[in-house]
């Protein structure tokens, strides 16, 4: 049968790749980043285009992807752009 791929937890991992070669303070950004993830309970997430290109950039810098890896590297790859508008709420 189908197993489960957990999508959120290979992104965390990816997130941390020593291919990236990051600054303390580039793995503390980062950092944010991963908990932002973690904290969404949501099967998609927003993500500004800003950190959707960290997460691209890990996924193109790291090297030693095995087959497990396939559905991830699909999903990364054929992730869908929305085009999103900042809403100012009013007070009450």
């Amino acid at each position: 049968g189908e197993h489960p791929f957990h999508v959120k937890d290979s992104i965390l991992n990816l997130l941390f790749s020593k291919d990236l070669q990051m600054t303390g303070a580039e793995t503390i950004k980062q950092n944010i980043l991963a908990m932002k993830l973690e904290a969404c309970s949501e099967d998609v997430i927003l993500l500004e285009d800003e950190e959707f290109a960290r997460i691209v950039k890990a996924f193109a810098v790291h090297t030693g992807f095995g087959r497990n890896e396939v559905e991830l590297l699909k999903r990364i790859q054929d992730a869908e752009t929305v085009e999103a508008e900042t809403v100012k709420l009013r007070e009450v």
